[in-house]
């Protein structure tokens, strides 16, 4: 029996997977806890907002939501099982899915293009930092590698649409960027597959993908209304669960009509042309007969959707997007700022590589996949370049990982090798972008003992440990919590004659440090934009 050769796909897939999952596992998610400084700051405000119960785009304005302490909060005492678990699943099942990919990968450039990507993601973000391969961002990444499986979401599209819109629903509300990533990247995907199905002539592509946009449009209000005010979501469950139940009703004694009594098309439009004559072939062919309770279920659920989220007794779900939109923006325009001029002209350089990877995989027949897959670039590179400070990492790692998959559905070899080409350039220079003093590579890579095999099996065994023992987990991470308040108000405590003249009174602007209010057990109420003082 001969011996396989560590050339053989297995040995070299297998590898690569072990490789991938020690740079996981080594940079497994961790707390963020009370720090003093700026972003340290808005990170507890959105903490005990949520804890306070706030209503977010009403009590409070800003980028993050009612469930943006899962991505980026602090730990409190009775949020640290919640942050922890949600971090480490995210993380993990980015991992599962990034095997996947691989396990579906059969060339070996691409295989190991995809691995650089990826192992290169988890040097530039670190468990550590704010800014990088963080909750959000790999939430972002699961849904676009597993877009990369184009022939499966072509099919499924229907099903991945409603699954995918619940998602997004929920990340819109941990942070508006994130439901903006994830939503804008499926509606481009499906409103290319319209498109080419009308030029393709093809009525089932253009019905799937319109029937797709439609599920994707209602379920992502349904769950963003369900979760907005945590403290009325089981009325708000309710109400979205009657609205289906009244809708499907409908629609199901519709369809049985349909099916029993045999309509047929008016005498009318049997003889007619045009617009007509096409209304009369649907009716022939059956395919609006078919569709009708469906489209009639959604016309009615959608109705009844706006007029649920519309109701005076349940927080504005309009408010907290608009609200959340117009800080967005505002930051964008009044902290704009340009930094390295080197730097920018190579992200430049990379975003315009990424424009002819998408030539190159629409000429090869992936229309859609290549189009959508631009929109998480260019958002990204508006994100890091137009306030050019440590955020320009978070560009390197969406163009280099979109770059890298942009190569794996590039199947023509006479375009596999400009494309290696391009991956190999825009590598080059997110290494140079993220090389400087203020980020974050170069230092990760000098901190070897963050990449340390005992690192790896400690990690391993508090994953464990804390889903074998939750109660444990939650103690430890009490005490932990507790001395870090501790450290805080050491740290941070006001004179004596200023807390008597605060004492049980309202404070609703804090100067730029937030870990005040926990140091000092000062009452805050903040006013709506908490970070106005910028």
């Amino acid at each position: 029996m001969q011996k396989k050769s560590l050339k053989s796909p297995v040995v070299v897939k297998g590898i690569l997977i072990i490789i991938t999952a020690y740079f996981f596992l080594a940079n497994l998610p961790s707390i963020d806890w009370l720090e003093i400084g700026l972003d340290a700051s808005w990170a507890f405000a959105i903490s005990d907002a949520a804890h306070k119960q706030l209503i977010f785009g009403q009590d409070i304005i800003f980028t993050y939501g009612p469930l943006g302490y899962l991505v980026h909060g602090t730990s409190l005492n009775h949020n640290f099982s919640q942050i922890i678990y949600f971090r480490w699943l995210i993380h993990l099942c980015l991992l599962g899915v990034v095997i996947l990919r691989l396990l579906f990968i059969k060339s070996y450039s691409n295989q190991i293009v995809f691995v650089l990507s990826i192992i290169f993601a988890t040097l530039v973000g670190n468990p550590y930092t704010s800014i990088g391969f963080t909750v959000d961002y790999q939430m972002t990444f699961i849904l676009l590698i597993l877009m990369s499986f184009d022939n499966f979401f072509q099919k499924y599209i229907n099903y991945l649409a409603i699954a995918i819109g619940m998602i997004s629903g929920f990340s819109i509300l941990t942070k508006l960027t994130l439901g903006i990533y994830l939503a804008g990247s499926l509606f481009i995907y499906i409103l290319v597959n319209i498109v080419r199905g009308y030029f393709q002539k093809s009525p089932s592509i253009v019905i799937k993908n319109v029937l797709a946009g439609i599920n994707l449009t209602l379920t992502i209000p349904s769950i963003a209304f369900i979760f907005l005010y945590p403290a009325a979501s089981n009325r708000a469950f309710i109400h979205i669960i009657v609205n289906f139940c009244i809708a499907g009703g409908v629609a199901l004694a519709l369809w049985f009509i349909v099916r029993y009594t045999h309509l047929s098309a008016p005498p009318v439009l049997r003889e007619a042309r045009g617009i007509k004559g096409r209304i009369y072939l649907l009716f022939n062919q059956n395919h609006l007969l078919n569709l009708l309770p469906l489209l009639v279920f959604y016309g009615l659920y959608g109705l009844l959707l706006v007029q649920t989220i519309n109701l005076n007794n349940f927080p504005s779900l309009m408010e907290y997007l608009s609200n959340s939109w117009q800080i967005s923006s505002g930051y964008s325009s009044a902290m704009s700022i340009v930094g390295n001029y080197p730097r920018l002209l190579i992200a430049l350089l990379c975003f315009a590589l990424s424009l002819l990877l998408m030539s190159l995989a629409i000429i090869d027949q992936k229309i859609s996949l290549a189009i959508a897959y631009i929109f998480p670039i260019f958002l990204s590179f508006k994100h890091g370049f137009v306030r050019q400070d440590a955020h320009v990492v978070v560009f390197t790692l969406v163009v280099i990982i979109l770059a890298s998959l942009y190569t794996t559905i590039i199947k023509k070899s006479r375009f596999k090798k400009i494309a290696y080409c391009a991956w190999g350039i825009i590598f080059l220079g997110c290494i140079i972008i993220t090389s400087s003093p203020n980020s974050t590579i170069l230092e990760n890579a000098r901190q070897w003992s963050n990449f340390s095999p005992d690192r790896v099996v400690n990690n391993i065994g508090v994953v464990i440990s804390s889903i074998l023992n939750p109660t444990e987990l939650k103690m430890r991470g009490e005490r932990s919590t507790t001395q870090n308040l501790q450290v805080i108000a050491t740290a941070t405590k006001i004179p004596d004659s200023v807390l008597e003249k605060v004492q049980g009174k309202t404070i609703d602007i804090i100067p730029w440090e937030f870990s005040l209010i926990p140091g000092n057990q000062l009452n805050w109420k903040p006013r709506p934009i908490i970070q106005s003082y910028s």
